[in-house]
């Protein structure tokens, strides 16, 4: 018993000599990066006043947050902007009363920021709105008026 005993000892430890090593495997890691956009801010709601005699004036505002996409993304990847407006504003109050309107929406290059600032390096634009109105809608009741442009980017 004592000699079968040694030698299961002397096995275990040659097997486990045996086994001392090392090896290796390498993972490749592979990444893509994807176009990503967000807007930045509070869109600014456009404001005007109107006037049969003289159509639009006195236009304030009118502009989305700035919108914010990884470096290359606007110009290489052309993500597609779309905009729907209303052609005609509808009274506040619900009545059937409608002001016709020429909504216009345009895009100008954005500062991203300074160099360690949060969106810094990314391509950057507004989209701005302004607004016409043909004169001579003697028809419109004095109100207040509201529609709703949309500015909506798939990437």
């Amino acid at each position: 018993m004592k000699k079968l005993l040694f030698i299961s000892a002397a096995l275990i430890s040659l097997a486990s000599t045996a086994m001392a090593g090392n090896v290796t495997q390498e993972i490749p890691v592979t990444a893509t990066v994807d176009p990503s956009c967000v807007f930045e801010g509070d869109a600014v709601p456009l404001t005007f006043h109107y006037t049969a005699a003289n159509g639009v004036s006195d236009q304030m505002g009118g502009s989305t947050g700035t919108l914010h996409c990884n470096f290359g993304s606007i110009n290489a990847q052309s993500p597609t902007v779309t905009v729907t407006k209303p052609d005609v504003l509808n009274r506040v109050d619900g009545s059937s009363a409608v002001l016709s309107v020429d909504l216009a929406v345009s895009a100008v290059e954005a500062y991203a920021g300074d160099p360690g600032s949060q969106y810094y390096g990314s391509d950057s634009r507004v989209y701005t709105v302004s607004a016409s109105a043909r004169t001579d809608q003697w028809t419109v009741p004095n109100a207040d008026y509201a529609g709703i442009v949309t500015v909506s980017v798939d990437f």
